[in-house]
């Protein structure tokens, strides 16, 4: 994937970032080539330029240890488990946006058919609520 692209120093220690790290060092390498060349992704004024720029973006490596550098600074690439932390995270304020806009759905139906009174409804929610997980965690 790197190598026809990424000068021959970098695709070494692209190698080796793979062999210690596995897939997450390939992706780490992959995040710092878009951080290292983030200006020029930011000129681009359409999609096209933006194609363009990606084709050369790796080959304008010329400093490969404030490359490598870049990709192993926490503070820019973050580390995975944050981002699975956040993934998880994000997953639950999702379900729990799905969950409530279905049941607000199913309560105005009902209350147009007849409905049950307001605290029928609440009892309803944290019963359902509860039965699939939705618990108050996500808020945390």
């Amino acid at each position: 994937m790197f190598v026809n692209v990424l000068p021959l120093e970098v695709v070494v220690r692209v190698f080796d970032v793979v062999l210690v790290e596995g897939m997450a060092g390939l992706i780490r390498v992959a995040l710092a080539v878009l951080k290292y060349n983030e200006q020029g992704f930011l000129n681009c004024k359409n999609f096209e330029e933006m194609w363009e720029f990606m084709d050369k973006a790796p080959s304008l490596i010329f400093d490969v240890n404030s490359f490598f550098s870049l990709a192993f600074n926490r503070k820019i690439v973050g580390s995975f488990r944050n981002v699975n932390e956040l993934r998880i995270k994000q997953k639950k304020k999702i379900d729990r946006k799905e969950f409530e806009d279905s049941f607000s759905f199913v309560m105005r139906r009902r209350k147009g058919i007849g409905g049950e009174g307001e605290g029928q409804a609440q009892k309803l929610y944290k019963r359902v609520e509860g039965s699939v997980g939705l618990v108050r965690e996500v808020e945390r």
